[in-house]
């Protein structure tokens, strides 16, 4: 690119070395994009006829390149040194006397709650304690119970006892007092059949073992102890002969079959 020059100035040199600078920055620059553009073509038959040439277009300049620029980054600078904050004797005391509080609302929460829990141990302890004296006096009912129902029992049992032995004694009585009254019936009638001897003196005692069959009939009777009076002992021996069949007892089961009688002259 050619530098205007204008009639009213003159050339100096420096204007003439950036001229010629420029136009040979151009020419290389043109040389440079020609053999850019030209390529080998590939091989043809053509017909050997050449139309008119036309004209080359002219150039088109590239655009120039944006100078790139170096950016230095500098280091970002460093951070003021801040002094540390003084501390306000206000908020200090505010904070500790909020931590005094809170330490002592742990404290008072903490003495509550040994305290419940001691407050919860003497209760079970005394629920412990009522619920041992309960089985205790339960257990003491029930042993007097039992005692009690031992001693019913062994009173019922001897109660009992001396009943049937009351009742045993009463029977044997009735029974002893009913064979009483059958062998004093025998002795009467034979009694009657004794015809004392002349002379008798006293009142003398015989004693006879008689046995006899369910039906009276009497056996035999023998003289067990004399009186001492043989004519006494014998007619006492053929009165009881003689009272056969002797009385029957009111009951089958008070019958005896050895009789043991027994004979004085003055019993009535």
């Amino acid at each position: 690119m050619a530098v205007p020059h204008r009639p009213d100035e003159g050339w100096s040199p420096a204007a003439i070395l950036l001229a010629a600078a420029v136009h040979a920055a151009l020419a290389a620059f043109l040389m440079f994009t020609v053999r850019w553009q030209i390529r080998s073509p590939a091989p043809v038959e053509v017909e050997l006829w050449s139309p008119a040439p036309r004209p080359a277009p002219d150039p088109v300049p590239p655009p120039e390149p944006r100078p790139v620029r170096n950016e230095v980054r500098e280091p970002p600078p460093p951070e003021p040194v801040r002094n540390p904050p003084v501390p306000n004797p206000d908020i200090a005391l505010e904070k500790e006397k909020r931590e005094r509080e809170a330490r002592e609302r742990r404290e008072q929460e903490e003495r509550r709650q040994a305290e419940r829990e001691k407050k919860l141990r003497e209760q079970q302890s005394q629920a412990e304690r009522e619920r041992l004296d309960r089985e205790v006096q339960r257990e003491l009912r029930e042993a007097d119970a039992r005692r009690l129902r031992e001693q019913l029992a062994s009173d019922s049992v001897q109660v009992k006892s001396e009943l049937e032995r009351s009742e045993a004694a009463a029977q044997s009585a009735a029974e002893s007092a009913a064979r009483a009254a059958w062998i004093d019936r025998i002795r009467a009638k034979i009694k009657s059949n004794v015809v004392l001897p002349d002379g008798l003196i006293g009142n003398p005692e015989a004693v006879f073992a008689v046995i006899q069959i369910p039906s009276g009939e009497v056996i035999s009777a023998k003289l067990v102890k004399s009186s001492g009076n043989k004519a006494y002992d014998d007619a006492v021996e053929r009165a009881i002969l003689k009272s056969s069949p002797l009385p029957k007892p009111e009951r089958v089961d008070l019958f005896q079959r050895d009789l043991r009688l027994i004979f004085h002259p003055q019993d009535r």
